[in-house]
């Protein structure tokens, strides 16, 4: 039986006061843990707000970056 390695990735955001990026980096240790900056406010609840004008262009550029990031990962 061979068995078939796992494979992690995750994208935490600074200043995130639920989960550091320190502790999502020291729970899955060896995973590729990548920290981002949003350029708008957020929360841990919510880190895509609904907001307007340069702002909801920058969630809305997070949020693809996103799932482009996971799709890059799946393939």
């Amino acid at each position: 039986m061979s068995v078939i390695p796992v494979r992690f990735r995750a994208v935490t955001f600074s200043g995130d006061s639920v989960i550091s990026p320190e502790a999502v980096s020291a729970i899955l240790q060896g995973a590729d843990v990548e920290v981002w900056t949003p350029e708008y406010p957020f929360t841990h609840k919510n880190p895509f707000p609904v907001l307007t004008g340069d702002r909801a262009t920058a969630v809305a550029l997070t949020f693809d970056r996103l799932f482009e990031t996971a799709a890059s990962f799946l393939s």
